[in-house]
């Protein structure tokens, strides 16, 4: 908004410059509003983000999940902020191409649960359920697809 702002932003800041100048507001941004007001509407939405911060929160929590996310899947999951959606993004995106190796890391808590804590096992044993559910793939492989316009 203040960026598009005709008062103070870089629209009037332009038009001082080049009176003639015409301003065309950002498709992106737009589509980034619609589907931040709209997922935020829909509790199946809401869901699914959730589920996606808790992945993220999941491993940043824990200096040994982090190794063992490192070692299998050579990426680190990005923390969402809540008022930057370019970062529910590059989570989903993380989540989605690395689904069969998140797959394969939480069985491997679930094969060696010895080595975990109840929360981890816990944790991991949903987490690893919510990769099979077709709700969540459905939404997962959705919203990749938005976001690659946004």
């Amino acid at each position: 908004a203040v960026m598009a702002s005709g008062l103070n932003g870089v629209q009037a800041k332009i038009k001082e410059k080049a009176p003639m100048a015409l301003f065309i507001h950002c498709y992106a941004h737009r589509l980034n509003l619609v589907l931040t007001q709209g997922a935020s509407k829909l509790k199946e939405c809401k869901v699914f983000l959730a589920n996606l911060n808790g992945f993220a929160a999941f491993f940043s929590r824990s200096p040994k999940r982090t190794q063992l996310l490192d070692d299998v899947c050579k990426r680190r999951l990005p923390r969402v902020a809540p008022t930057r959606w370019q970062y529910s993004s590059r989570l989903v995106n993380a989540v989605f191409e690395n689904r069969v190796a998140l797959k394969e890391l939480f069985g491997h808590i679930l094969d060696h649960h010895d080595e975990y804590d109840e929360d981890t096992v816990l944790s991991a044993d949903g987490f690893n359920a919510r990769l099979d559910d077709f709700e969540f793939c459905f939404l997962l492989n959705t919203f990749n697809g938005l976001f690659e316009y946004a």
